[in-house]
């Protein structure tokens, strides 16, 4: 194995801090940069954070177990003694983490070691196993929520800007989200010098999308009446002048203001599965809405899409041979 001796006594962090943070990644967005210092910091307390060198399988394998180990907290109900230990509550310590964010963390490690790989500090990646992830259903806002949800943008406080209304802001928001996809991200970066009003195209630079990638979308004669109520002379689009708690408590008192109950509230990304559930329920090709929702493949794309409403269409439009009715009263007839 050939190893660079001016490299290879350092550690993951070590090594990071000189030969990636200072090279290529120098001009990374604040996010970027924000993770991968969150995962080295895991990986020192969880390992003794070797030579990058002395990193192996097994030295993978600990880092991933220390991080899903659950530490359990005992606590005593009301501060009342209990005489059986075995029979206090067990309090699961907030410290522990889950399988999607391990894996976040290793694939940052992973990362690192690619880099290592490149300076022939090793000759191959030691493999890693990541956590199997249970996907859950993709969730839309369902039309009845989704109609009281853009009622109610009238219980809005924020964002305060001159000239503007919240509930216009928010119910423009809501529109452009559900009609052409944009993340949360691209929303609030969206400035109106890539908004063409007249030939109804958005463009979205590459420094403001998740995949560093370029974009361009069309909009709606709907969502251009949206946009144009709510044109100001500011650069951003959806300016949102402040901080990221105040936009996640003002859009969870929208949806109260809905009717909508704490389990019942959506996230905001659940307005871009709306998008692709939407626009596949009323006929867009699979390709047209893997292109709004910025997906690289289709397969990506079916997993924002929530059939349940055509499933069920489809079972009750299914007729079997008629021996199957005889001892039973016609669908018309059912109660």
């Amino acid at each position: 194995m050939t190893i660079r001796t001016d490299l290879a006594s350092l550690t993951v962090r070590a090594f990071w801090s000189r030969r990636i943070e200072r090279g290529f990644m120098a001009g990374a967005a604040p996010g970027t940069m924000k993770s991968y210092k969150e995962s080295l910091a895991k990986w020192e307390a969880t390992t003794d954070d070797p030579p990058v060198a002395q990193v192996v399988k097994e030295t993978i394998d600990a880092f991933r177990q220390q991080l899903l180990v659950k530490q359990i907290a005992r606590a005593q109900v009301d501060h009342q003694p209990w005489l059986f230990a075995d029979l206090r509550p067990a309090v699961a310590d907030p410290r522990s983490l889950s399988p999607a964010t391990v894996n976040k963390h290793m694939r940052q490690i992973h990362h690192v070691l690619v880099e290592a790989v490149d300076v022939e500090i090793l000759d191959r990646i030691p493999r890693f196993t990541y956590c199997k992830l249970r996907k859950k259903r993709p969730r839309a806002v369902k039309p009845e929520h989704l109609e009281a949800i853009y009622g109610a943008c009238w219980k809005a406080l924020y964002p305060i800007l001159p000239g503007l209304l919240p509930e216009r802001w928010w119910q423009a928001f809501l529109t452009t989200a559900c009609t052409i996809g944009f993340r949360r991200q691209g929303l609030l970066g969206l400035r109106w010098a890539d908004v063409d009003l007249r030939d109804g195209l958005i463009r979205l630079r590459a420094e403001d999308d998740k995949c560093d990638q370029e974009r361009c979308k069309p909009l709606s004669h709907l969502l251009v009446q949206h946009l144009v109520r709510i044109r100001t002379d500011r650069e951003l689009v959806f300016a949102w002048p402040h901080s990221q708690s105040t936009f996640y408590r003002q859009w969870k008192a929208i949806q109260s203001a809905a009717g909508l109950t704490r389990p019942d509230w959506y996230k905001i990304h659940d307005l871009k599965r709306t998008c692709g559930t939407m626009h596949s329920r009323q006929g867009a090709s699979p390709w047209a809405i893997k292109e709004l929702l910025d997906h690289s493949t289709l397969r990506t794309s079916e997993y924002y899409i929530d059939a349940s409403d055509e499933a069920r269409e489809a079972v009750e439009r299914l007729r079997l041979p008629p021996a199957f009715y005889a001892d039973f009263p016609a669908p018309s007839a059912a109660g």
